[in-house]
């Protein structure tokens, strides 16, 4: 196999250029692999921000209810509101906020009213009379029990210590008899610097953890919630919820983040919950003023992360090839058009020298410079020059065949019309001249010895002479016609039709005619020639529907261009098997002692049509009437 120089170009470069594209895709697929991962732990970490946001809005939100009920109710005590109201406060809480289990509050002895003894076992208090409530729902119901182990609960000392809102951690509490745990927010009541009691609301972590499970990460990973003390209140796995986190590795390292409020982001080698390794992310929740930061746990498999990415890597490597390819391609398509024109030449110079055509086809210059330029643009004014002479000789051979076909039809045309003439000369002529002759003879027998036969020959003679003199005037406009130029105008149809009519309105006064005349279109024709055909035509019918006692002339269109226009009579028609005479130079179909006239005023009509490059054609049935169909040149 012998390789050309342009086969081993295109193979060198292809090689050195796919080895480039090669290197390159893998170089920026590895970049954007790395940030892709980037961007997806990126959206993952502000996913976990604002899942985070919307638990801390809840918990935040229990918070204000217990703010706004210790703020209630001091302004009671200063005012000294019943002890009653406060309840009324705890209950109305309770019902307006659908997530709370209860509300409550305890007050230090006297802090209210000071009016603790009168209180003693009476209904809503306990031994000490204090003012001590717990308001929660049981089933549909809001009922109320007294605050127990409060001496040693965190829920009442840690407040009174810290004199400030607190979230507490998960805890286990008696609620209608039954171990619930519970979730509170409480807040101090204190007036000018003096601890006063606490006043709370619970909720139960079911509510807390269906809302965290409401949110989803991506379809694949999984979230959960953890209390400042490490208790987990929302997780998949329902067995943990309320216990604390374990001491392994992964989980004491978050312990300790959360304890004091850091973000923290670890890859777990195996997650127990995905089975497999997950990139974990945990973000603070700091509710209001409190001490006691929570955590927002998100956790996602690192597969689905890398699956992405790879997914962008092999795009851009398929993308890579595809480009690699595509500038081939466009390499080869280049150096072959460097190259073509030479190879091109070559060949068309063998044809010209092999083949004596003279037609030769031009090359394509396409931007080429240099020496090929000026060979590729001297051969193609060489090829331009030789192309122009053969299209000017073969214009001159059509239009010199053109001519003669023209001239051709002319001199056929020329040819029958003296057919014609000579056909009229021979014969039509010949009748008359028989009659003079013959008259003249008689005349000559009988002018002097018998005076009123002379006078009635004389007058045959004269007859005969004039019939003579009109055959011949139509004779002679019969060939002006074939003559004259046609001056082509735009011509309203029905403006023409009602002026023929009014022009036979001498004529035929006395008879009965109906005429019905449709909507005609405007034509392009010579304005005096179409009327000198419809003169003939409507003469005709009126002539031919003489004897009929009510003549009906009915002029219309048809056709699905409506280009064909009609004229129909009810008159005395004709035999279709002389059809062929119908529109010839002095031929009759009727008798000149039932209808006058010579028999060319339809030759006339004939001429004129197709002197308009249009065709004429009749139908007809003895004593039924006849119809005679014009196609012309019609314009919208």
């Amino acid at each position: 196999m012998k390789w050309g120089i342009k086969n081993k170009v295109i193979v060198l470069i292809t090689a050195v250029l796919l080895m480039s594209v090669g290197v390159l895709s893998i170089v920026i697929s590895n970049k954007v692999q790395l940030q892709t991962r980037s961007l997806h732990y990126q959206i993952l970490e502000e996913t976990a921000y604002r899942y985070g946001k919307s638990v801390e809005n809840v918990l935040a939100k229990i918070m204000e209810d217990a703010k706004l009920m210790e703020i209630a109710f001091v302004q009671m005590m200063k005012s000294g509101t019943h002890r009653s109201v406060l309840d009324s406060m705890l209950i109305r809480t309770a019902k307006n906020d659908d997530q709370l289990l209860g509300t409550w509050m305890l007050w230090e002895p006297n802090a209210y009213d000071r009016q603790d003894k009168r209180y003693v076992n009476t209904e809503g208090h306990g031994s000490t009379g204090r003012v001590n409530s717990y308001w929660h729902w049981e089933g549909d119901s809001l009922i109320n029990e007294p605050n127990i182990d409060w001496e040693s609960s965190t829920w009442y000392n840690v407040p009174r210590e810290r004199m400030k809102g607190t979230l507490l951690d998960p805890y286990w509490y008696t609620v209608s008899g039954e171990p619930t745990l519970l979730l509170s927010a409480i807040q101090p009541i204190i007036f000018e610097d003096e601890f006063l009691g606490v006043v709370g609301v619970d909720i139960e972590l079911n509510n807390l953890q269906n809302f965290v499970n409401k949110l989803k990460v991506e379809d694949v990973g999984y979230t959960a919630l953890l209390a400042n003390d490490g208790t987990y209140v929302a997780y998949p796995q329902q067995e943990k919820i309320g216990k604390k986190i374990s001491s392994e590795e992964n989980e004491k390292e978050l312990y300790e983040h959360l304890k004091n409020g850091k973000y923290y982001s670890k890859v777990i080698q195996n997650d127990k919950i995905l089975g497999e390794e997950g990139h974990l992310i945990s973000i603070p929740i700091k509710v209001l003023n409190t001490e006691t930061p929570w955590a927002f746990v998100v956790v996602i498999p690192t597969s689905k992360i890398i699956a992405e990415s790879k997914v962008i890597r092999n795009w851009i490597l398929l993308l890579g090839g595809i480009f690699g390819c595509l500038t081939v391609l466009l390499l080869a398509i280049l150096v072959s058009r460097q190259i073509a024109p030479i190879v091109s030449l070559t060949n068309r110079l063998t044809e010209i020298v092999t083949d004596d055509r003279t037609e030769i086809p031009l090359l394509e210059l396409k931007k080429q410079t240099g020496e090929v330029g000026q060979l590729v643009k001297a051969y193609n004014e060489l090829a331009s020059r030789l192309h122009i002479n053969k299209v000017k000789l073969l214009g001159l051979n059509e239009e010199l065949e053109d001519r003669i076909n023209k001239r051709t039809l002319q001199l056929e045309s020329a040819l029958k019309d003296l057919e014609r003439f000579s056909y009229s000369i021979s014969h039509d002529l010949r009748a008359p001249l028989r009659h003079i002759n013959g008259f003249s003879k008689l005349l000559n027998g009988v002018i002097e010895s018998d005076q009123e036969k002379a006078k009635y020959y004389s007058d045959k003679v004269i007859e005969a002479s004039d019939k003579m003199r009109h055959m011949i005037d139509d004779l002679l406009k019969f060939s002006r016609l074939g003559r004259r130029a046609l001056v082509l105008e735009e011509v309203d149809l029905n403006k023409l039709i009602d002026q023929v009519i009014k022009s036979f309105e001498t004529e035929i006064e006395g008879r009965i005619i109906i005429w019905e005349v449709e909507t005609l279109p405007t034509i392009l024709a010579d304005f005096s020639l179409m009327e000198m055909v419809f003169q003939n035509i409507l003469s005709n019918a009126i002539k031919y529907t003489s004897k009929c006692e009510e003549a009906k002339i009915h002029i219309g269109v048809k056709g699905e261009s409506e280009d064909v226009i009609f004229v129909k009579d009810n008159g005395v028609g004709f035999d279709m098997r002389y059809i062929d005479k119908l529109f010839g130079v002095f031929q009759r179909l009727h008798r000149e002692e039932d209808f006058s006239g010579v028999g060319i005023g339809l030759a006339n009509v004939k001429q004129i049509v197709t002197k308009h490059e249009g065709e004429i054609w009749a139908e007809a049935e003895v004593n039924e009437g006849a119809t005679f169909y014009l196609k012309l040149n019609c314009k919208e």
